[in-house]
């Protein structure tokens, strides 16, 4: 009983393997990976622009002053003596994370106070736009020589790198897994629910992390 457990247990490692392993495979015969980039940048895009934004809210409630208490805890103590005109609006830290996470964004196109005039779907598009404009820059920056094997390298570098992480907290999860069988659950399919959940930021990570480091090559 005890090696059909581990067998088990394993299967799920094992599974999750494959698909890396495929994922791999598809980059390394991949002739161009400029469409995979596109995508991830759009996902990372609307990723930021959801957790900064409530869709069923008015424009008028993202200019709305950010009450520090509801910041990052990191930038709590930096509000300290900060005046109310002074404290950021939602749309602020937007795009504040955007220029942050999007080096090649042209700052001085992104003007807020037409952005705030925008519906959510507008602004939606239009931050969208932009990512691909700074995408085609940093493309063009690069190179044609360079710019296809760096997409490349940094995806496969990205892949290998979380996933040795990822399966180093695979076995932590497997080690201490054990210990809820006296809470009367089920080992296995706890294991199996979080690993699936670990898996599914393995990959966001994954293209999360190629976008920002794509924006942070420079040819030599």
């Amino acid at each position: 009983m005890i090696r059909k457990n581990l067998y088990e247990f394993d299967g799920v490692q094992d599974t999750q393997r494959k698909v890396i392993f495929q994922e791999r495979a598809k980059i390394l015969n991949e002739e161009d990976l400029e469409k995979s980039f596109e995508n991830m940048l759009e996902e990372k895009i609307n990723r930021i622009i959801y957790n900064h934004l409530d869709p069923e809210k008015s424009p008028d409630y993202w200019l709305e002053k950010i009450d520090p208490q509801d910041w990052e805890k990191d930038l709590v103590e930096i509000s300290e003596g900060i005046k109310l005109q002074d404290l950021p609006t939602r749309l602020d830290l937007l795009m504040g994370n955007l220029f942050s996470e999007i080096p090649s964004l042209e700052e001085e196109q992104l003007e807020l106070e037409k952005l705030a005039e925008l519906s959510f779907d507008e602004l939606q598009t239009k931050l969208q736009e932009f990512g691909k404009l700074a995408l085609k820059k940093k493309e063009k920056e690069l190179g044609t020589e360079v710019v296809k094997e760096a997409r490349r390298m940094i995806l496969l570098t990205c892949i290998d790198k979380y996933w040795v992480e990822h399966l180093s907290t695979l076995e932590s999860l497997k080690e201490n897994i054990h210990l809820r069988g006296y809470g009367q659950k089920q080992p296995l399919i706890e294991y199996k629910t979080e690993a699936l959940a670990l898996f599914d930021k393995l990959i966001i990570s994954i293209r999360e992390r190629s976008v920002n480091w794509f924006f942070r090559t420079e040819a030599v």
